[in-house]
């Protein structure tokens, strides 16, 4: 898992470096963090698996970090940028043991292009397609626990800005997929919190 992480914010960092060489002029970037509600189904997974059950989703909170930085524009307000995402989503799993309640933490950790609209001054919408890896540690059920699988992130979201240089994002949206064991494993995450533009 460790392995993996280094990987992964390793390409962020040599890609934000390649990006910073080829536009030091008028490169432009931003940094987001906030809080995250990850709500995951269980149940589909579970049936992937092959094992009847009616668990239902489990909520899972959590936080949500990204680096971006625009490498183009296709026209003077319209940025396309990459982006590094790593998330962490954390709760109690109950139903599928109720007689040993788990504890259940899960993160992201994907990187790919973000499409921002920023031909308003003040609201600056984005969508985005990330991909990278996902790591489960905790009894989610399917003969998953401690794993290491894809993800990918689709989704996008609303940066409302109330300074140059600060942004409330409000809200972002996002499927993540990922897969574990050969099993699918669906999500659905909100979050929202503060950008810092530069």
């Amino acid at each position: 898992m460790i392995r993996h992480l280094v990987l992964v914010l390793s390409l962020v960092f040599l890609l934000a470096g390649a990006v910073q060489a080829q536009s030091d002029s008028d490169s432009k970037g931003e940094v987001f963090f906030g809080y995250a509600l990850n709500r995951t189904n269980q149940e589909d997974a579970l049936d992937d698996a092959g094992v009847p059950n009616d668990i239902g989703s489990l909520n899972l909170n959590g936080f949500n970090f990204q680096l971006g930085l625009d490498v183009g524009h296709t026209n003077t307000t319209n940025f396309i940028g990459i982006v590094g995402d790593i998330g962490g989503y954390f709760g109690t799993q109950r139903k599928l043991t109720p007689d040993d309640p788990q504890d259940l933490k899960m993160y992201t950790f994907t990187i790919g292009p973000q499409f921002t609209n920023r031909s308003h001054k003040v609201l600056q919408p984005f969508v985005r397609a990330l991909f990278g890896i996902s790591y489960i540690d905790g009894n989610y059920g399917g003969g998953i626990s401690d794993d290491t699988g894809f993800a990918f992130i689709l989704g996008g979201g609303l940066d409302v800005k109330v300074h140059p240089s600060v942004a409330i994002r409000i809200p972002q949206l996002d499927y993540i997929g990922m897969r574990h064991n050969s099993v699918s494993i669906h999500n659905f995450r909100f979050a929202t919190g503060l950008t810092i533009l530069f």
